[in-house]
């Protein structure tokens, strides 16, 4: 069964369901400017742990429409 949320513009995005043990527990480095401005892939990727390359190292993960911070 086939999970999803509401994206940009209000429109549903279909994503399969994964198992608890898909997230990434290795985070993604990003930089800065790709936390500002994400691609469609990560927005999608709501398993993902992204973390900024440059301290503090904030994590942050996809709610679909944008990348926030963990905690």
């Amino acid at each position: 069964m086939a999970t999803g949320f509401v994206g940009p513009n209000g429109q549903w995005v279909e994503v399969p369901d994964q198992p608890a043990a898909a997230g990434s527990y290795t985070p993604i480095s990003i930089t800065a400017g790709e936390q500002a401005a994400p691609t469609a892939a990560q927005l999608a990727n709501i398993w993902a742990t992204y973390q900024l390359n440059v301290a503090p190292y904030t994590r942050y993960r996809s709610d679909g429409s944008a990348l926030v911070a963990e905690g």
